[in-house]
């Protein structure tokens, strides 16, 4: 059991220094890896109560530095998302919620990482299905970041914009899908509050270390670093799925 514990600290602790790198990051290394000690459905409310302390301290040190005007349709869509993916959660085995967290992180990484370049520009459409896509893939998987992250990366704005904006996003979308977990029965995490507990100290240091981070980091390796994020998560979790399908 001491084990475990120091495991999850380790996971979170790493996890937390990413989020405060880039905005996000935190559920694309703590899922795969923490889908070793916990089932994917408490892993999945666990990343999002752990994640809200991390996003919490960066909105409130981050938020003169964005936007709220460029997340609100991304927010509104977001909502739609999560509504239905809330529904989807609580009926879906999870074996293949496994699988489905592995493909979505392949195809993701794929995306980023083969240098797609994406002229979205400031239009809505593009920027209600990322914020739709996002809801979902929250609400079911708690990997609701890469369709935002590759919008707004898309935008050529500045680091400390778009992780600003980032932060706000998800700690609001963050609120919403908790509150919509508790409406519908699926916010169960009693059984696991000893890892919380060890975890929100291990993501408070990991904010602190990915503070320091990032204020040495230009935009470039911004870009780097977020991309190498989804690749080591799509990598691991399909690791784990393929183990899974072998049993």
């Amino acid at each position: 059991m001491l084990l475990t514990f120091l495991y999850i600290f380790l996971v979170v602790l790493v996890a937390g220094l990413l989020q405060a790198t880039t905005g996000f990051g935190f559920a694309l290394i703590t899922t795969p890896l923490l889908i070793f000690v916990m089932n994917p459905i408490d892993v999945v409310i666990f990343n999002f109560i752990i994640s809200t302390v991390i996003l919490t301290v960066m909105v409130y040190q981050t938020f003169s530095k964005g936007d709220m005007k460029e997340i609100k349709v991304l927010l509104g869509t977001s909502i739609a998302g999560t509504i239905l993916g809330t529904y989807v959660i609580s009926r879906i085995n999870d074996d293949i919620l496994k699988i489905f967290i592995g493909v979505v992180l392949i195809l993701v990484t794929l995306t980023m990482n083969l240098k797609i370049d994406m002229k979205l520009g400031a239009n809505n459409l593009a920027r209600s299905c990322a914020g739709f896509v996002s809801g979902f893939l929250g609400a079911t998987t708690s990997l609701g970041g890469p369709p935002v992250i590759l919008f707004m990366m898309s935008q050529k704005e500045d680091k400390d914009f778009i992780r600003a904006n980032l932060a706000c996003f998800f700690f609001l979308g963050n609120l919403i899908t908790l509150s919509l977990f508790f409406l519908s029965g699926n916010l169960h995490f009693m059984h696991m509050s000893t890892y919380l507990l060890v975890a929100i100290p291990a993501v408070l240091i990991g904010y602190v270390l990915g503070n320091k981070m990032f204020s040495s980091i230009n935009s470039a390796s911004f870009n780097k670093i977020s991309s190498g994020v989804v690749l080591l998560g799509a990598v691991t979790t399909l690791f784990n799925g393929v183990l899974q399908l072998l049993k």
